[in-house]
This record gives C-alpha cells, sequence and structure tokens, in this order.
C-alpha cells in the first residue's frame, strides 16, 4: 500500500509538513497539492517560500499538481446539468445554498488519477488527510481503493496546536487554504481578501459578476445574496450554512 499525503496548503497541512520535517511521522510516499488554477495567492507564496524547500531538504518532493491536467470536469457536471460549485441563491425567495462537489472533482479526484497514472499497479492506497480532532464530521473512511488516513487525529491535534507547532518550527502562521471565489467563506474572511488581497478579491467579484450574467440571475458567492462587490462590514449575518466543505479537502 502506497501513502499519499494530500496537502490543502492550509494550517493543518502545514503541521503535517513540520511532523514530517521533524522525524515525528514517516516520509509519505508520494505528496502532492492540487493547484485548482482559483487558489489564493497568498497559499502559493507560503508553499514557495516556506513549505516546498524545507521539505525538499528532508527528500519529500511536494508535488503542485494542476487541476486541469486530471480533473474530467470544471463548473459543470459531464451532463452540463449540475453547477458543482455551492454558490447561494435566492430564487425561491430565501437564501439557500448549493451542494458542494466542486472540491470533489477539483482534489480528491485528480490526486486518485495522479496516484494511479503513477503507480498503476497498485492496490491500495492510503490517503493523508489535515483533519484534526475538532473536526469530527470531516473525519470519513471511504472503503475499496483509497483509503483515509489522519494523522493529526493520530496525535490528538486540534487546530489551534496545528498553528503553534508550525510558529515554533519558525514559519509564520499559515494561510487558509481556498479558492478565491470560494462560497464556503465567511463574512470575515471575505473582508480580509478585500483588504489583504485585492487582486484576489477583484478576481471573486468578476466571478460573481460572471455567474449572474452568464450562468443563473440568483447566483451569488456571499451568503446574504449580495453582490459580493457592495459588501461591507454591515452586511455580516449569523452562519446559517456551513463555512466548511464537506469533503475534506479544502480549508485544510
Amino acid at each position: 500500500m502506497k501513502t499519499v499525503w494530500s496537502s490543502g496548503g492550509g494550517r493543518q497541512s502545514n503541521a503535517i509538513a513540520v511532523l514530517i520535517i521533524n522525524g515525528e511521522i514517516p516520509k509519505p510516499d508520494i505528496a502532492v497539492i492540487v493547484d485548482t488554477e482559483r487558489e489564493m495567492s497568498s497559499t502559493w507564496d507560503y508553499y514557495d517560500t516556506y513549505t516546498k524547500p524545507a521539505l525538499e531538504a528532508v527528500g519529500v518532493d511536494l508535488v503542485r499538481l494542476r487541476k486541469s491536467e486530471y480533473a474530467t470536469v470544471d463548473l459543470w457536471s459531464k451532463n452540463g446539468e449540475t453547477f458543482l460549485m455551492p454558490v447561494f441563491t435566492d430564487f425561491t425567495g430565501v437564501p439557500s445554498k448549493l451542494p458542494t462537489n466542486c472540491s470533489n472533482e477539483w482534489k480528491s479526484r485528480v490526486v486518485q488519477r495522479y496516484c494511479s497514472a503513477l503507480y498503476p499497479d497498485e492496490k491500495e492506497f492510503q490517503i493523508w488527510l489535515g483533519m484534526t480532532i475538532d473536526e469530527p464530521e470531516r473525519i470519513k473512511q471511504p472503503t475499496g481503493k483509497w483509503q483515509n488516513e489522519y494523522p493529526l487525529v493520530k496525535k490528538f491535534m486540534n487546530a489551534r496546536a496545528c498553528i503553534d507547532l508550525v510558529k515554533k518550527h519558525g514559519w509564520p502562521e499559515p494561510p487558509k487554504s481556498t479558492c478565491q471565489m470560494c462560497p464556503n467563506k465567511r463574512h470575515v474572511d471575505w473582508l480580509a481578501q478585500q483588504r489583504d488581497f485585492p487582486q484576489d478579491f477583484e478576481f471573486a467579484c468578476q466571478f460573481d459578476e460572471w455567474l449572474r450574467t452568464d450562468v443563473d440571475d440568483t447566483f451569488y458567492l456571499h451568503k446574504s445574496c449580495k453582490p459580493l462587490r457592495m459588501i461591507t462590514q454591515e452586511d455580516a449575518q449569523p452562519d446559517l450554512f456551513t463555512s466548511r466543505c464537506d469533503s475534506g479537502y479544502c480549508f485544510v
């Protein structure tokens, strides 16, 4: 069985990187981080500056894998009937949210296809994911060829412990891993993106406008069902919808 570390590029994944570098967990056979080609620039700044060179120094190549090289779909399902992103809609008059399907197609299946191409004769793969003990709802065990493993859970680590470990290692606090236009962001995350990463925010605003122009005029990225470009501090609302991705491949 080959071990595969599927890094999300965020706080928990960088804690796994530190554990590997310190020899506290074994080196995986495969280390990969999927580039959705819409990832926040902060993820790649951190990857290039800290994570990748430090892992290379201990003999681990964290491969940046472009989604488009292995994904069979992008924003729509194969039949063209299902929009894969969990956007918000007010078509009934009450804000609701579409299911999250993008992460499965853009990340988990991309990793699986890459591993299968690399080791076509391998019967089983153990996929390391960066969930922690404070997210039990995200810890899942599929059956068949792909078996999930949770190194941070085995070490009884929560999200705060991951940040502390990374900072103790001498790195700055890692950014959250998320796409520029991910609807799962909290309101405070959108405001932070607007303030700190204006180019990423502008991409998201243009994507948000494209949704209503070319996809469905009731689709929005922000849970208020208000154009993203118009959000302010006053648009904060109670979190009626999850701000995490159920698949377990984002925000790690």
